[in-house]
């Protein structure tokens, strides 16, 4: 019989292993799609294809999809849902990985002759499911302000005095008790868990969507800043991530006051700009 201690190891080595192959995939859909688009000068120094055929081509036949100019259909919204889902897939991983390898270790010591592959999968599509409702929201947003004029075909803002708000509105709800609320839930997740297990699948599944639920609550007017620049901009897409992976896991210190000041200060700036 094998040790738990190895089972725990072996089970670290598996669930890591899955996580980066996912957040690569959707990583490196994410990169392409804004690669094809043209839409951020970032691309240029972390593409691979440019030796294979030049921006806003598919590669190998590869055809993504691109928001219509007018004429929106059904279909284009789930493509854009998709898309937002990918997206944030790639963004919140990172983050959530040390939560979801806890997950499989306690899952472990409390069953030790029983697999946990299938509930630590099970936690983390709970997890996403939450992020999915927020991707709803953010996909239908996403295509009003196409209706309204202030989001370019490619996806890119051409309102000053939006991007300035989203900045206002990110950096005042850093200063919130319901963010500081559900950032200490996702700083220390552990605790929740082991005072509200759940067994079997089911119990996996609640206990994903409420640790995701309390990550929306932390996250959700940073992700918004996406829209600032351009919802494919890979500058805001890196920046975002470091940045809710840095609030997760490093001592919260004056970085954080000072990236929320600043937040504020331009989103003032862009609003003051935009109305003289």
């Amino acid at each position: 019989m094998m040790d738990v201690d190895v089972l725990v190891r072996r089970d670290r080595v598996v669930v890591m292993a899955g996580l980066g192959l996912v957040t690569a995939v959707a990583m490196g859909y994410t990169v392409y799609q804004a690669w094809l688009m043209d839409v951020d000068p970032l691309v240029y120094l972390v593409n691979g294809f440019g030796a294979f055929c030049a921006p806003g081509e598919s590669w190998l036949g590869i055809e993504m999809w691109m928001p219509p100019t007018e004429g929106w259909t059904f279909s284009d919204l789930v493509m854009l849902f998709l898309m937002w889902a990918i997206m944030m897939t790639a963004m919140m991983l990172p983050s959530v990985a040390p939560t979801v390898v806890g997950f499989a270790t306690i899952n472990r010591r409390r069953a030790a002759m029983q697999r946990p592959y299938a509930s630590t999968a099970v936690f983390l599509g709970g997890y996403l499911s939450a992020w999915m409702g927020f991707c709803l929201v953010a996909t239908l947003l996403n295509w009003q302000l196409h209706q309204v004029g202030v989001m370019s075909p490619l996806m890119t803002n051409t309102s000053p005095l939006l991007a300035g708000a989203l900045l206002i509105l990110a950096g005042a709800y850093q200063y919130t008790p319901l963010k500081h609320a559900c950032l200490s839930q996702c700083r220390t997740p552990l605790f929740q868990m082991l005072t509200k297990w759940r067994p079997g699948r089911l119990g996996a599944y609640m206990a994903g969507v409420s640790h995701g639920l309390y990550c929306v609550g932390c996250c959700w007017a940073l992700m918004l800043l996406m829209f600032v620049s351009g919802v494919m901009s890979l500058l805001w897409f890196a920046g975002l991530t470091l940045f809710v992976l840095a609030e997760k896991l490093l001592p919260q210190g004056i970085w954080v006051q000072a990236l929320n000041a600043s937040m504020i200060g331009a989103g003032v700036a862009l609003v003051a700009n935009a109305l003289v």
